[in-house]
């Protein structure tokens, strides 16, 4: 029977031909024995309390539970003749094995029952690749903004100067993030096409090895998010945390002035700190503007953030719960101009019948915000807003067709529209039948060409000339199919299908008397996957082994010849006639190996082959030539490729610590970049799969769980991360006309290398005290929790002077001074009934440190241009070139 419900699966999955789908779900599996005589006992009743999840133990004991949710769970034990015995605190993780022992007591008193708590072993030892799991107790009490700030806490990950974040010497967007099995990404630009409320996660897994094959489209790691889900219960949630209490140092005239550099200073020279443009009355022409006067929804005027949660019992029907949770928040950011005002809603109702599990789900966000820009400090209004409106919404259907068979269907839609736009400005460009093009037609256009102090480099009047209008939409179908075949054998195999929809409209420098540049068009392109593993679990050694196959087709044309955009006929230039674009296949191995030595060590290793399409930027752009040095689209371009291999040892030691020590090789071939090309008469840049890089190093990690008020971890990375080049775009940027010949055929330190990473979490915990005196009840049930992070400085390219010119040397020779940051949260608890109030205070930048993120190529420093720069103070102080100062926030939270 089981047999052929596994062959119509199987049978249903071709026909379909769905793909595979993330783990959300965990496995609980053991032996059950005598406590007198040892013996494994038959037929004993497991069952997970709360739920309609249990099973019961075979011939040798042994039983497992497939399709848990992660979570904390009390699972008990029932079999006539022996006391009941009840274990708690047993916590499941996504995709992992949680190994629980029973040893039963015969029964001495009839009814009896005995309770312990379950503690969670320190090595998950069908592991075989470097992961971490953060729960979302962890998640709620961090000093951190959002769950992407936990992610830099992990070994193996860095940001850059924008912020963004890099696995193991990758480039920002080679990270998959999924949400309930589902990937949540902008197929257009890369990255993570979402918001995510913290509170609203129930388990974070960080994976940075080889993962399994059910995992594609990343290059260098994958982000498993599992959100709550509604229980029997109601519980509820509600914070306030304000925005920043402290002022900023920026957000004033003159405040350079105010610098330890101003001090000391001679009236002359202090004259050269102020703000560098002044009215005739000698003021300065710094002004803050008033955001929320104009153009910003009603309910993101008030400043600080809130967020909520409520679950439970849909009341009337059974079987069916919820999970609600909402935030709201207006940043006015530490810049001296810019704002960040977000809201978002999740939503999910989930309904239990017998073997059948439907989650709906939907999430709305918006964000709207103005990013800071230094050479626009005079002229905020002429630069420009952005907004971001993001919708997801789908069905997951489980079905359990035996104990030891399910499968996860998953319907999705994600829909992301991004603008970039200046209040008040417009542009308009007309279809020309006669030339097949769009023109600028000036009269429609209100854009004022900018106007720049020629010595500061600050733009005084005019816009900057940028429209983006971007929609994408992303409808995706899934099925994943689970099955304990044997005692040993896990087997995993689906398959994914997505049609995206991609819609942008541009306008580049769109004020009369310019090179306008116009881009409008709509692509529909398809991606297709399959994937099979099996994990095999032996006591002696855990097997995981995977294959991957990748379809992708932009649906688009390009040119026969990259190197033959046209040529001239009669005078004339004719472009060559495009071609449909070949469908690209890949296939994908994986393998990973896990070795218990004994209970407390455990060695691991894992080698996989990963592709990961570039972002469908580099497909879509124009193909017109017949402009100033265009960057031309490329849909014909290859998948980017990465074969890793790592290998660590993991040790408990002093009962509450593990050690993980892992080292790593990764070879990237493939990545995308830009050429040049020079074709009689016209020169452009096309992108293409011209970079290569090559990363190594090794992750050391040492927790200790929660134990006698105290817990924490140090992860530290060590890696070198090489290349020939660190963006797409550098081609283009740096090597065009009569660069091109220069353009770098060795690797070079990349933009993003980052030598050594440590960061340290400690988590002072205190039980809550009855009866004891007032130092004893002032600390108790509190929290104190620190974040260190210590990170090398990023590579940069130096400047030599030489007779007042500066000569470039070597690329990415020198360092940027290394990035120190200290976190800080004090949280105390208040009980009243059934409700706990929580009152709190963080601290961002403890040390008010002004870490570098940019520095001036002549001096390494980052608001010091060096004695030859012709820039006033006032442009060398960029703000953005440094980390935000010291940040104190407070708030509280009503929890029930």
């Amino acid at each position: 029977m089981m047999c052929a419900s596994f062959r119509s699966v199987f049978s249903l999955v071709l026909l379909l031909t769905f793909t595979g789908w993330a783990g959300t779900t965990g496995k609980i599996s053991g032996v059950i024995k005598s406590a007198e005589t040892g013996e494994p006992l038959v037929g004993v009743n497991i069952v997970l309390e709360g739920t309609t999840l249990g099973t019961s133990s075979d011939a040798d004991g042994y039983y497992f539970i497939l399709n848990i949710p992660p979570g904390e769970y009390t699972v008990a034990a029932y079999f006539l003749g022996y006391a009941a015995k009840i274990q708690q605190e047993v916590k499941v993780s996504a995709d992992q094995t949680t190994t629980l022992h029973f040893s039963m007591v015969a029964q001495a008193v009839e009814g009896e029952t005995v309770v312990v708590t379950a503690e969670r072993p320190l090595i998950q030892k069908d592991q075989t690749a470097r992961t971490a799991v953060v729960d979302a107790e962890t998640i709620s009490e961090m000093p951190v903004d959002d769950f992407q700030d936990v992610l830099t806490t992990q070994a193996g990950f860095t940001t850059d100067d924008d912020g963004e974040i890099h696995v193991r010497g990758g480039r920002s967007g080679e990270v998959a993030y999924l949400i309930d099995g589902v990937y949540v990404r902008d197929p257009y630009s890369g990255g993570f096409g979402s918001q995510l409320d913290r509170y609203s996660i129930e388990e974070l897994q960080v994976l940075t090895g080889s993962y399994n094959a059910e995992y594609g489209q990343a290059l260098s790691g994958v982000i498993n998010i599992v959100t709550k889900e509604g229980g029997q219960d109601y519980r509820g949630r509600l914070e306030y945390q304000s925005a920043r209490l402290n002022e900023s140092p920026y957000r004033r005239t003159d405040w350079i002035l105010e610098t330890d550099a101003a001090d000391g200073l001679s009236q002359a020279e202090v004259l050269e700190f102020r703000d560098s443009q002044r009215d005739s009355l000698n003021q300065s022409l710094y002004q803050l503007p008033d955001y929320d006067q104009e153009g910003t929804p009603e309910f993101m005027t008030f400043t600080g953030s809130l967020v909520g949660n409520f679950s439970g019992p849909v009341p009337r029907f059974k079987n069916l719960t919820f999970f609600l949770s909402g935030n709201l928040n207006n940043a006015p950011g530490y810049l001296p101009w810019g704002y960040n005002k977000s809201g978002e809603f999740n939503g999910k109702l989930t309904y239990t019948h017998n073997q059948l599990k439907l989650n709906f789900f939907v999430q709305r966000n918006q964000r709207d915000w103005k990013p800071y820009s230094h050479r626009w400090k005079y002229n905020p209004d002429g630069y420009e807003n952005r907004e971001s409106r993001v919708a997801r919404e789908g069905l997951i259907l489980t079905h359990t067709l035996t104990p030891s068979t399910y499968y996860e269907a998953r319907f999705s839609r994600f829909n992301r529209r991004f603008d970039r736009f200046l209040p008040g400005k417009s542009a308009t460009f007309e279809f020309d039948e006669a030339t097949g093009a769009f023109e600028f037609v000036e009269s429609l256009s209100n854009f004022e060409r900018p106007v720049q102090d020629n010595v500061s480099g600050f733009w005084l009047r005019g816009d900057n000339g940028t429209i983006d209008d971007r929609d994408v939409e992303t409808y995706t179908a899934r099925i994943d199919v689970t099955s304990q075949v044997s005692r040993h054998h896990l087997i995993k195999f689906g398959g994914e299908f997505i049609r995206h929809t991609i819609s942008r409209e541009t306008f580049i420098q769109p004020w009369p008397g310019e090179n306008h540049r116009y881009e409008n068009f709509t692509r529909r392109p398809v991606e297709f996957s399959l994937y099979a593993q099996d994990k095999l679990e032996h006591d002696r050694f855990i097997l995981n082994l995977g294959m991957r196959f990748d379809y992708s087709d932009p649906r688009h044309t390009m040119w026969p010849q990259l190197d033959e955009p046209g040529q001239i006929v009669d005078d004339v230039w004719v472009p060559s006639e495009e071609v449909p674009v070949d469908p690209k296949i890949q296939i994908s191995p994986r393998l990973g190996l896990g070795l218990p030595i004994t209970a407390n060590t455990y060695f691991y290793g894992s080698y996989g082959h990963f592709f990961q399409i570039p972002s469908y930027l580099e497909m879509f752009g124009p193909h017109r030539v017949n402009e100033d040095q265009p960057l031309i689209g490329n849909p014909a371009i290859e998948p980017q490729k990465t074969v890793a291999f790592e290998a660590g040892i993991r040790q408990v030691f002093y009962t509450d610590y593990v050690l993980d020590v892992n080292l790593f090789f990764k070879d990237i071939t493939n990545l995308a970049g830009s050429t040049y090309y020079g074709v009689f008469p016209f020169e452009y840049t096309l992108y293409d799969n011209s970079d290569y890089a090559s990363v190594n190093g090794i992750d050391v990690s040492i927790t200790k769980r929660l134990n006698r008020f105290f817990g924490g971890g140090l992860n530290y990375t060590y890696s070198v991360a090489k290349g020939n080049e660190s963006d797409p775009r550098e081609g283009f940027n740096d090597y065009r006309r009569a660069n091109f010949p220069l353009r770098p055929k060795r690797i070079f330190y990349l933009d993003f290398d980052r030598r050594h990473d440590a960061a340290l979490t400690m988590n002072f915990s205190f039980p809550r005290s009855r009866n004891a005196g007032f130092l004893k009840s002032l600390i108790g049930d509190s929290q104190v929790n620190i974040l260190f992070e210590a990170v090398s400085g990023l590579p940069y390219t130096p400047s030599a002077d030489d007779a007042g010119e500066g000569l470039l040397v070597e690329k990415n020779t020198a360092r940027q001074q290394p990035t120190l940051d200290l976190d800080l949260k004090l949280l105390k608890t208040f009980r009243m009934q059934n409700f706990k109030l929580k009152g709190f205070v963080t601290v961002r930048n403890l040390l008010d440190r002004r870490n570098p993120l940019n520095v001036w190529s002549r001096t390494g420093q980052s608001w010091d241009a060096g004695p030859f720069s012709t820039r006033p103070i006032d442009r060398q102080y960029n703000p953005t070139n440094v980390t935000e100062p010291r940040r104190v926030i407070g708030g509280f939270r009503i929890e029930f």
